[in-house]
């Protein structure tokens, strides 16, 4: 099963975008144009990870942020706001990352790669090529140019 980003932004162009890209490198997506429309599908579903714009309409994202911490999901932050104090407060208050609009999307991807390799229970190399992570007694066999060779059980 893939990991599942939601992606919060009430811009269409960028929900589209992403969801293209995200579903383009092996993880499933779904997009709320709004605070309230994701605070409905988080009661209903569980995320991976939340990529979610500061700038909504009705509760922004650092309210929604506020209302967000009982489920515990990764928090990427992207947003228009170039202002160090906004960056600050996201990252203070527990978002793991905070993007600058506009942004590439090989940048969104190398950041919501780096934040689910982080997630408990998940290997460094599986979550690199988007798989589900390995037994936890798994053993990863790296070569020289720091490669992952193998993926073993260490009982085994």
């Amino acid at each position: 099963m893939a990991d599942t980003v939601l992606i919060v932004d009430d811009e269409e162009s960028i929900r589209t975008m992403l969801y293209k890209v995200i579903r383009s490198n092996g993880l499933d997506a779904e997009t709320a144009c709004s605070g309230e429309e994701a605070m409905n599908l988080l009661r209903n579903k569980h995320y991976d990870l939340i990529l979610l714009d500061i700038m909504l309409p009705g509760i922004d994202g650092f309210e929604l942020f506020s209302h967000m911490e009982k489920y515990n999901i990764p928090v990427i932050y992207m947003t228009a706001k170039t202002d160090s104090a906004s960056e600050v407060k996201g990252l203070r208050d527990g978002a793991e990352d905070y993007i600058v609009k506009p942004f590439s999307p090989g940048e969104v991807m190398a950041r919501i790669r780096s934040v689910l390799r982080r997630l408990p229970g998940r290997s460094f190399a599986a979550a690199l090529r988007g798989e589900e992570t390995p037994a936890d007694d798994a053993v990863v066999v790296y070569d020289e140019y720091g490669s992952v060779r193998m993926i073993r059980s260490a009982t085994h």
